[in-house]
């Protein structure tokens, strides 16, 4: 098999999209990690990530803010760590001031990624799991 060149003809890349298929795809992952411990807060949208600094700990804490819902009311969760497992676009969205671009290597590297169409989820949990 040759490998895939600029001068070649392009696989077919397939992804799946909202809408049936998309549910039944997630569902029974959802439902794993709800009987794992997670709490899943669907119609959230990722809006921005602050450091806070913590009084009585060492470590900054991570502040993210969400959209919720269509009235777009804003929800704030903290954590210690952060997986921004998130599609290109989504990141790009982020508001400006998200500390993650005040590094320009940063934004150096996500012109690295390569948008495709992708499903996100984000799992809290009360207790580290592993």
């Amino acid at each position: 098999m040759r490998p895939w060149t600029s001068g070649s003809k392009r696989p077919k890349q397939s992804a799946h999209t909202r809408g049936d298929a998309s549910r039944d795809i997630w569902s029974p992952r959802w439902a794993a990690a709800e009987e794992s411990g997670a709490v899943l807060n669907l119609g959230h949208r990722l809006r921005s990530l602050s450091r806070v600094p913590e009084a009585d700990e060492g470590e900054p804490t991570i502040e993210l803010t969400f959209d919720v819902g269509e009235d777009r009311s804003p929800a704030r969760y903290r954590a210690h760590h952060v997986v921004l497992a998130l599609p290109r676009r989504a990141i790009e969205l982020l508001d400006d001031d998200s500390f993650v671009f005040e590094d320009a290597s940063f934004r150096a590297l996500l012109e690295t990624v390569r948008p495709i169409p992708a499903a996100k989820a984000f799992l809290g949990y009360e207790e580290p799991w592993w």
